[in-house]
């Protein structure tokens, strides 16, 4: 009896470590996944963009889909959200992007202290803008 007690309690623990193995490979996947989606929609075929460009479609691109799927969020929900999505996140770097993306009229802060998307009906016209900015290889206002 003690036998097979312990034989039950070694294999369910052997299993939710499996399970925690399985939920740290998925999220890396949705990592990857959310990483593809944004290079997809804000990458031109055959445009070569360097490392900096890409860094900054990521984090904005990031922010809009994070807060197009979301609903408005605080800065606070976002660096936990980009810390799932995004390699090497930062909140520096991303209240950085959140402030630039506030003065290039992308997003707005609400009374309740969460962003929101200026134009979300808009969206494809703020997804123009970006593409263009990727275009030519900045994005509009952003100050080095």
């Amino acid at each position: 009896m003690d036998q097979a007690l312990s034989d039950l309690e070694n294999r369910k623990s052997l299993l939710i470590q499996r399970k925690a193995e399985i939920e740290d490979e998925i999220k890396r996947i949705d990592s990857l996944i959310m990483q593809q989606k944004i290079k997809r929609k804000f990458l031109l075929s055959g445009e070569k963009i360097t490392r900096k460009t890409e860094s900054k479609m990521i984090f904005r691109g990031f922010i809009v889909e994070a807060i197009s799927e979301n609903g408005p969020l605080r800065t606070s929900k976002l660096f936990e959200l980009s810390q799932l999505y995004i390699d090497n996140s930062n909140s520096s770097t991303l209240r950085s992007h959140i402030h630039r993306m506030k003065k290039d009229g992308y997003i707005q802060k609400n009374q309740k202290g969460c962003w929101f998307l200026v134009h979300p009906a808009d969206y494809s016209q703020s997804n123009k803008m970006l593409l263009d900015s990727v275009e030519k290889r900045q994005f509009p206002n952003f100050e080095e």
